[in-house]
């Protein structure tokens, strides 16, 4: 993790074809000019890492150390796993009740995965089993 200074804010991710960056802590700071008077920047603590270790980190499979930023990016891509698994029961449902009980254990399973966040655990639980 290091330091970066930016004239603009800063998004808390960026991922590009080589490398991802993770931002902490993203503050507005006046930085003194040599010239005198200051400049408004943003400053924050950034995290890089390769693609390969970025897919580490996805899977939960990164050794860390882990941060607000990095771990809310791991949380997100469990949520995104969900998407058209709510796509698929919302349109089951409209035929087979038994679809809605799917869709509220999904509710229950997002929330498990958002309460990771109070330690940054990567025990992400299985996936609720789909009604037959």
């Amino acid at each position: 993790m290091s330091t970066a200074q930016y004239s603009s804010k800063p998004d808390e991710m960026t991922v590009g074809s080589t490398i991802a960056i993770f931002r902490d802590g993203i503050t507005e700071v006046e930085v003194p000019l040599e010239e005198g008077g200051t400049q408004t920047m943003w400053q924050c603590e950034e995290t890089r890492l390769s693609i390969p270790d970025y897919q580490l980190l996805l899977a939960g499979a990164w050794k860390g150390p882990w941060t607000s930023a990095t771990h809310k990016a791991f949380r997100q891509h469990q949520h995104d796993r969900t998407l058209g698994l709510y796509d698929l029961a919302r349109r089951k449902a409209k035929t087979n009740p038994a679809w809605e009980q799917y869709i509220a254990a999904l509710d229950a399973w997002n929330e498990q995965v958002s309460a990771l966040a109070s330690d940054y655990s990567t025990a992400v639980p299985d996936l609720p089993a789909q009604p037959q």
